[in-house]
């Protein structure tokens, strides 16, 4: 059979030869560069395999400080186990430290999930959202937080009142003016998303702290609005109004005659972004 492909060979116009002779080279060099090829990614997927054993080793080694966090506060009593401040400062100090190869919708959605998988462990809780929130409040709230959907504001805020839910998220409350009726025990606590354009607030019992950079939210008569307020919404002669800083009934108390909603950590804008 070799004579006969050499014979053939040598029939051939030097062309012909020439081609023959580029061809069965170039078969040969790509066979060798499709190995290093498969050797090379091979190299790739067994590093992501260690980094990933190492990011998962990491985060058991988190979630055993965060079991202690919840034997600590357990002995305590009366522990405060939610503390949205002190999320929105883990956020924050992460998107500062962001490599320029990460976006910072990938660091926030991942903490966002650490962070309520964390607090599940420390204290179980659930959350009632208005269903035009369900996306928003599942993104805000991770996987691991029970959602209860309804399309009322009032039977929202009901399920906290009743202690089925923590908190109620609740729409646009230039939409929904669900801030003429909040009972008196209730706050604002969260702005949502935290990263982005706000669609919705959490609502629920929980105490407030200062973040570092917060706004504050009261209703006040129309009449009696500050030069430095913010009108969010009108309602007849009822204004919600947003302040710039931490506040407190106490800090208020000139404001005699608005109602005091909370104070809460300010979102971060997209333009603030380091994407």
């Amino acid at each position: 059979m070799e004579r006969e492909a050499g014979k053939a060979i040598r029939s051939l116009p030097l062309t012909g030869i020439l081609e023959t002779v580029y061809l069965a080279t170039s078969i040969i060099n790509n066979g060798e560069k499709s190995t290093v090829f498969e050797q090379d990614l091979q190299q790739c997927r067994q590093a992501i395999d260690a980094l990933d054993t190492q990011i998962l080793n990491l985060l058991a080694e988190r979630t055993a400080v965060v079991e202690q966090v919840a034997a600590i506060k357990k002995r305590q009593g009366n522990a405060v186990f939610m503390r949205p401040a002190r999320e929105a400062q883990i956020i924050r100090r992460l998107l500062d430290r962001k490599p320029e190869n990460i976006p910072s919708t990938l660091i926030y959605q991942l903490w966002r999930e650490i962070m309520m998988a964390s607090l599940q462990l420390e204290k179980a809780f659930a959350v009632t959202t208005h269903t035009s929130c369900l996306h928003i409040t599942r993104d805000h709230f991770g996987s691991a937080t029970p959602l209860r959907v309804v399309a009322d504001t009032a039977m929202a805020i009901q399920d906290v009142q009743n202690g089925k839910a923590l908190l109620a998220v609740l729409p646009d409350p230039t939409t929904h003016p669900w801030w003429l009726t909040l009972p008196e025990n209730m706050r604002m606590v969260f702005r949502l998303p935290f990263l982005g354009t706000t669609t919705a607030f959490a609502v629920g019992d929980v105490p407030i702290e200062a973040s570092g950079d917060d706004e504050t939210y009261v209703v006040m008569d129309i009449a009696y609005v500050p030069v430095d307020a913010e009108v969010i919404a009108t309602v007849n002669d009822q204004c919600l109004l947003r302040l710039t800083g931490f506040h407190t009934p106490e800090t208020l108390s000139s404001l005699t005659t608005g109602r005091y909603l909370g104070s809460i950590a300010r979102p971060i804008t997209p333009s603030q972004l380091n994407d």
